[in-house]
């Protein structure tokens, strides 16, 4: 089999790091996954230092190239990429590796068994991977949020975060596979999902901070992210003057607001008189954003 992996860089010798997984696709409503994997990158200013060769794990009519195309001429053509980079923590011995990148379509068991080989190598004491996913739920309550991991020492560390096990039954994506293949090894794995109002179907970094504040700790890491809380902020604000304009939303999220926790399953609606549709929210808050010349920073 050819070497799937292209070094970039050397890499030091790290000391106990985690590896923080975040991918685009099924699993990334809201960018939380990538988004807030991004935000470590560009925090701590990562080093990259690999790349899995895309061909062998994209279809490339479902997770398509990207084009930039500027008054007729092609600025750039990038293929799907998954990208490694690593961080040096200077207050303490524990540092990390972030995998960064979209869902493969293909090869899954040949994709999580070079990751972790990558993993092994450098030494990755515990993997934690990031998840969102549109819910009924609010965007002026506290973020829900809910994990899953085959270790219960893990499952209890995230209990004590106020993380919800979940439950669920269905399809899955590669976040699973990879967390199962890392325990089959003997590699403690974790995932943290952030729950997006699925009334607002762009990123969202008041889900983000929630999501980072639970995976730093869990990765004993130390990093800056009070600037999430300042662009959820305006996002919330941007949010609610949708809602003066719309009164039908306007009471759609009010019932959602008084609905206990666990209330309304996903894809659930709370109705009054004629159920009011998701694409009509949707329509709704998406008009908004294109009237307005100042969208959030976060979008």
């Amino acid at each position: 089999m050819p070497d799937l992996l292209r070094r970039t860089a050397d890499v030091p010798d790290l000391r106990s790091p985690s590896l923080v997984i975040g991918l685009g696709g099924w699993t990334d409503a809201a960018e939380v996954s990538t988004g807030s994997v991004k935000y470590l990158r560009d925090k701590l200013r990562a080093h990259k230092f690999a790349e899995l060769e895309g061909e062998e794990f994209f279809k490339y009519t479902s997770t398509r190239p990207k084009v930039a195309i500027e008054k007729g001429k092609v600025r750039s053509f990038t293929y799907p990429a998954t990208e490694f980079f690593y961080w040096v923590n200077p207050d303490a011995p524990r540092d990390l590796v972030l995998l960064l990148g979209s869902e493969p379509d293909l090869k899954w068991p040949t994709y999580t068994r070079t990751v972790l080989d990558l993993a092994a190598e450098l030494g990755v004491s515990r993997l934690c991977a990031v998840g969102g996913l549109y819910d009924s739920v609010s965007h002026t309550g506290d973020v829900q949020c809910s994990g899953t991991s085959p270790n219960q020492e893990l499952l209890a560390e995230l209990e004590r975060m106020n993380v919800t096990p979940t439950s669920y039954f269905g399809p899955t994506g590669i976040i699973t596979a990879l967390m199962m293949a890392a325990q089959e090894r003997g590699l403690p794995a974790a995932s943290i999902w952030g729950r997006a109002p699925h009334y607002i179907q762009t990123a969202n970094p008041k889900v983000w901070h929630q999501v980072l504040w639970r995976l730093t700790a869990l990765c004993k890491v130390s990093v800056d992210i009070q600037p999430l809380m300042k662009r959820g902020f305006e996002l919330t604000q941007q949010v609610n003057e949708a809602l003066k304009e719309n009164p039908q939303l306007r009471e759609y999220v009010g019932q959602l607001e008084q609905a206990a926790p666990g209330d309304l399953p996903s894809g659930e609606r709370p109705a009054s008189g004629e159920p009011l549709q998701s694409d009509d929210i949707l329509r709704s808050v998406e008009e908004f954003f294109r009237q307005d010349d100042d969208p959030p920073s976060g979008r």
